[in-house]
């Protein structure tokens, strides 16, 4: 994914429109970059407490969403483990799943 951390626009990719006689070269040096001075950001997998953390927090954004929760959270630990590791990412996806099933149901 380090390819993605520089912006590259079709643009770049047309050898017609800039000058460079060796276009792919250019294309390789500004990918170069991203190999010496890209930053990697490491998100470590939340404890499973940390998990229910995030996903009543992320409720808490939803005040229209009615569900007890103890509910909450035990749905929130069968996705988890329905669907892999837990994380933030996972979290939110459950409470988008959440609504959508709620907006559904109305």
């Amino acid at each position: 994914n380090r390819r993605h951390l520089i912006r590259e626009t079709w643009q770049d990719r047309t050898d017609q429109q800039s000058n460079d006689v060796f276009h792919s070269d250019t294309v390789e040096e500004k990918i170069a970059l991203v190999s010496r001075f890209g930053v990697t950001i490491y998100f470590p997998r939340p404890s499973d407490q940390e998990y229910l953390d995030i996903v009543r927090g992320l409720a808490a954004r939803y005040p229209d969403m009615i569900i007890p929760e103890e509910e909450l959270l035990e749905k929130a630990k069968k996705w988890g483990q329905w669907h892999g590791r837990i994380s933030g990412r996972r979290a939110h996806q459950f409470i988008n799943d959440l609504r959508g099933q709620e907006d559904e149901a109305e």
